[in-house]
């Protein structure tokens, strides 16, 4: 409130100009605001002069809450003429402000809103600071007075004005570039766009802040194209006690959430429904094509490396779940998903548990027993090599890792993105963890193991092997050729393979791997091939990956009990 009142105030007692101005209207002298006269002055400034203002001029100095000096705004925009603007919107028109040590963007209101709406307006943007919400630089408000017409008498007029200064973001709004097809980016731009927007979004909603007008020509870009929310005309700030507002039915149609276009109420499910537009924008196109062929096409333009986590289309088909969810009008508006269950539905928060492939990791911590085997010496962790005074110093310490092979299970595995609707968990009794995954039904099939080079023995030769069994009715799977391929963790892929995950069928090319019968019953496919060497032994992680790429094909009825990694 100490911002309000001060902000307010300003409004009301403009600092005056020490000389005086006068009007030949009946011979009254009039005495001019100081802003008043350098605006008028400011026609007269050249390109060069307006450069000669750094940031730090901008500001009025006996002030302390970020108000600017008009004059100087209006000069580092060639007195806000047409070919320093931007953009423009509903309610204001933004330039581009031309300084020595950078640039700046000026929203100049049309008409000036009542004090009120304005002040509330600063105090949102002073309440926040986020790496994806446009920078508040400062504002400006006063009056200009000028010579006018009234019934037939000259009268000196006074028109108020209200300016609001934020950083310059190049790369313009993100409704540039957005058509009827999904967006023209790269799929990693439009993903970073997406986790952007929706860190910006739970950073306002975390502090009890709703835009009310969320939407592409909102989102700004910078020149790393990082999403940066703007315009906060319509912002509310509400307070602890308050959850919802009620007012005009202001906002934009296509990205209006229903309870808000029909009956003027603003909750922060109302900004879910429309980032859920944003999403579906980004993802599908304007046009909003089917899932099938938006996966389709995205599937083709997708170059990522074939075993990084999470796969392009993984991220993809979440990205049209989530729009799906906040946008759905057969939902009431409490029920949509709020901005946590979002960013945890991307990967941002809440993925402690989640390994270096990309899955969740379930399985129970590795023991801290030793076993039998041959012995691997590591160093001793930090708090083991701290002594007090007078100890000696301590031993080595010595992990012994069995030779044996090594079962990485279904539950450790990353498969169809671990989302429980795309796979269900199987007790099968002839497997030795006793419960097995059948994959239920994907476009886009991949399976994701990972282990840490230390858990198997030092100087062996080992071949990774799937373990599983094809369910009686299997679609998609049988005679398709899938591809597997090998790298190190947070490397690129070091070896790639055809594989089929049906046994050899007469016909099937010589270079594509497939799979052997256990003595178990189950199919065993060798995906890949490598050396546990001392080289080896120094990295995080061996990622071992099968993937099928084709997203035109309905794939169903895999069993997977695990991978196996078995020495030679």
């Amino acid at each position: 409130m100490e911002l309000a009142g001060s902000l307010l105030l300003r409004l009301i007692n403009q600092p005056p100009e020490l000389g005086p101005f006068c009007l030949q209207s009946d011979g009254v002298p009039y005495l001019v605001h100081y802003h008043v006269l350098q605006v008028s002055k400011c026609t007269e400034m050249t390109h060069k002069d307006r450069k000669d203002y750094y940031l730090k001029d901008l500001f009025f100095q006996q002030y302390e809450d970020k108000s600017m000096d008009p004059s100087r705004l209006s000069d580092i925009t060639d007195n806000f003429s047409k070919k320093a603007e931007i953009g423009s919107g509903g309610f204001g028109v933004v330039y581009k402000g031309v300084l020595r040590d950078g640039f700046v963007a000026v929203k100049k209101f049309k008409e000036a809103i009542d004090d009120k709406a304005f002040v509330d307006e600063v105090n949102c943007l002073t309440k926040i600071e986020h790496p994806n919400i446009v920078k508040y630089i400062g504002y400006c408000a006063g009056s200009e007075k000028h010579i006018a017409m009234n019934e037939g008498k000259t009268i000196l007029a006074e028109s108020p004005y209200q300016l609001i200064c934020f950083e310059y973001l190049r790369k313009g709004s993100l409704d540039m570039h957005l058509n009827d097809k999904p967006c023209g980016l790269p799929w990693q731009v439009c993903y970073k766009i997406i986790q952007g927007i929706c860190l910006g979004l739970h950073h306002l909603h975390e502090h009890r802040i709703i835009h009310r007008d969320i939407k592409a020509g909102n989102i700004l870009l910078d020149d790393h194209m990082t999403p940066k929310i703007a315009d906060f005309g319509l912002s509310r700030f509400l307070g602890d006690a308050k959850s919802r507002i009620n007012t005009r039915q202001d906002g934009t149609l296509g990205y209006m959430a229903p309870e808000s276009m029909f009956n003027g109420v603003f909750t922060f499910k109302s900004d879910i429904y429309s980032l859920g537009m944003i999403i579906r924008k980004i993802v599908t196109g304007n046009s909003a094509i089917s899932k099938e062929e938006t996966l389709y096409v995205w599937g083709h333009r997708s170059n990522l490396d074939a075993s990084q986590r999470p796969t392009p289309l993984d991220q993809v088909e979440e990205c049209i779940d989530i729009s799906i969810s906040c946008i759905d009008i057969a939902k009431a508006a409490e029920n949509r998903p709020d901005m946590r269950d979002i960013l945890r539905r991307l990967g941002i928060i809440g993925t402690s548990g989640c390994s270096a492939a990309g899955g969740i990791n379930t399985s129970p911590a590795p023991s801290s027993s030793t076993r039998k085997g041959p012995k691997v010496e590591t160093e001793p962790s930090m708090a083991a090599s701290a002594k007090r005074p007078g100890e000696a110093s301590p031993e080595k310490l010595e992990v012994t890792i069995d030779a044996r092979p090594k079962m990485v299970p279904s539950r450790s595995l990353q498969i169809a993105n671990n989302r429980p609707r795309f796979w269900r968990w199987l007790a099968i009794t002839d497997s030795r963890f006793g419960e097995c995954v059948e994959l239920l039904s994907v476009y886009f099939l991949q399976v994701t193991g990972e282990i840490p080079p230390r858990e198997l023995s030092a100087g062996t030769s080992y071949d990774v092997h799937l373990v599983y069994k094809l369910a009686t009715k299997t679609i998609g799977l049988r005679g398709s050729i899938q591809t597997s391929s090998m790298r190190l963790h947070g490397k690129q892929v070091i070896t790639t393979n055809k594989v089929c995950l049906e046994p050899k069928a007469h016909g099937m090319a010589d270079d594509v791997m497939c799979p052997i019968k256990r003595g178990d019953g189950w199919l065993e496919l060798r995906l890949a091939e490598f050396v546990n060497d001392d080289n080896m032994l120094t990295e995080e992680g061996v990622i071992v990956v099968l993937r099928e790429e084709d997203t035109t094909i309905q794939k169903s009825g895999l069993i997977v009990a695990g991978m196996e990694f078995r020495s030679k």
